[in-house]
């Protein structure tokens, strides 16, 4: 129960700090040739660049990922052995084109000593599709009850455009997902299991022999971005991770109609001090001048977009706690009717690089909490909240405090108190008691009179005359 409690906080953190939409989304130098990205500032929680973030795409093997998140939830000791049975490859074997000849790390039916972290390292770094299938059988029984998981925990997570139907990632029509979708997975894994981070940052790993294999073998990560070897065109010194996709082609297994592949790819790059996290889907398998060769479309759109980010964007303070803001109306002020408002922190965020003030590309927006405020007023009390626009999405929320004291005017507090006292219902009464007393006072003051000068008159008529 724990631990669901942590993921749904961890995922909804996730979503509330890079919604889709959100963030500068600004415009890079390069076109990306796959059809979806989505690519985050992780220091910043800023969405740099999206495109088509939620549209759904065929995510092929960084399928792997969600996979690899349902078993680090669900497997304790990872140094466990697993089963491996030829319920795990049979599929590999069938009719259906889609699922010939898919990467392995060549695990065999009936081999033993292999572990649920060998499987991952199989996974994650050949990206076996056997290694997927046999995490699945071990893990949930099926790899239709594994995929139930997967679905299960992408909703946990927030994701509404993704819906797995196999643990690899192979082409099925119900195996779909979105560059936003993914992000979410990936960057809660890689936060939440120090052992994934681990694995996805390896560039290759051993493993024990077999009987197609009598001797220990090593298998390399397909992830180009990290492979510093001879004649790799596509190796990225900042990349760290995490996970390739690709199919050559999709075939239509009721009509027989065959459609270009696609290539996907998830990577993380961290340089000068700043981790990116980019996703991106949809990419063209194949080269239009050359049909039969992959063409490394996924690789390159991320070298480019890794490029113009580390050498066009920079974190810098934009909004200084020194800065006034804003002024608010103060009453009963000593020598003072106002108090200016200033931030009670310096605001930094990641802009790219422009001529002239920063601030020509941001929109602020105050908020006061009182139309006017009451003498005493404290230096650094909150007054009002002010709100960073960028692109039209907010980016950070920022208290704005007063700039200084405001004693309160001992004469003017007591005439506000006089009049306070005067608008009192119960002083309207005192003053209408009194003034009705007055009146009969001078009502039963005048009737006495009359009495009096009546008496006085009763007795001059009665006394004698001599």
């Amino acid at each position: 129960m724990l631990k669901r409690i942590i993921t749904f906080i961890l995922a909804v953190s996730f979503v509330l700090a890079v919604p889709v939409g959100s963030g500068a989304e600004f415009m890079p130098d390069v076109e990306p040739k796959s059809d979806a990205v989505f690519m985050v500032n992780i220091d910043t929680d800023i969405c740099v660049y999206q495109k088509n973030a939620t549209k759904k795409e065929w995510p092929a093997s960084i399928t792997k990922i969600m996979a690899a998140l349902v078993v680090l939830d669900t497997i304790k000791n990872l140094d466990e052995e697993v089963k491996i049975s030829y319920d795990a490859t049979d599929e590999f074997w069938t009719d259906d084109r889609n699922k010939r000849s898919p990467s392995n790390a060549a695990l065999e039916p009936g081999q033993k000593g292999i572990t649920f972290r060998d499987c991952l390292y199989a996974l994650l770094i050949a990206s076996a599709c056997e290694a997927a299938n046999i995490l699945a059988i071990n893990t949930a029984g099926s790899i239709e009850g594994f995929a139930d998981m997967m679905n299960a925990t992408a909703a946990r997570l927030g994701c509404v455009n993704t819906h797995f139907s196999n643990a690899h990632g192979l082409y099925e029509p119900d195996n779909w997902s979105c560059a936003y979708d993914m992000y979410i997975i990936t960057r809660y894994t890689y936060e939440t299991y120090p052992e994934f981070a681990r694995i996805i940052s390896s560039t290759e790993h051993t493993f024990p022999a077999n009987t197609a294999n009598p001797q220990a073998y090593v298998k390399r990560n397909t992830n180009k971005l990290i492979q510093n070897t001879q004649g790799n065109e596509f190796y990225y010194e900042p990349a760290f991770g995490v996970k390739t996709g690709s199919f050559p082609e999709i075939y239509d297994t009721a009509t027989g109609a065959v459609s270009e592949g696609v290539a996907t790819l998830v990577s993380m790059a961290e340089k000068g001090g700043f981790t990116y996290i980019l996703v991106t889907l949809g990419a063209p398998y194949h080269s239009p001048d050359d049909a039969s060769e992959f063409a490394g479309y996924s690789f390159q759109d991320h070298i480019d977009l890794y490029n113009w980010a580390f050498g066009t964007l920079s974190y810098r303070t934009v909004i200084s706690k020194d800065e006034i803001i804003a002024s608010i109306n103060v009453l009963q002020g000593e020598n003072a009717d106002q108090v200016q408002l200033k931030p009670a922190t310096d605001f930094a965020t990641l802009l790219p690089k422009v001529d002239g003030d920063d601030k020509s590309l941001l929109r602020l927006d105050v908020q006061k909490f009182e139309e006017e405020i009451v003498a005493p007023v404290k230096q650094g009390s909150p007054i009002g909240r002010l709100t960073v626009y960028l692109a039209n999405e907010p980016i950070g929320v920022i208290d704005l405090v007063a700039a200084y004291d405001v004693e309160r005017s001992q004469t003017a507090y007591a005439a506000e108190q006089a009049k306070r006292i005067t608008q009192q219902p119960f002083f309207k009464a005192l003053v209408a008691i009194i003034i009705f007393l007055i009146i009969a006072g001078i009502v039963v003051g005048q009737i006495n009179r009359v009495k009096k000068a009546k008496a006085r008159a009763a007795k001059r008529k009665s006394t004698p005359k001599y």
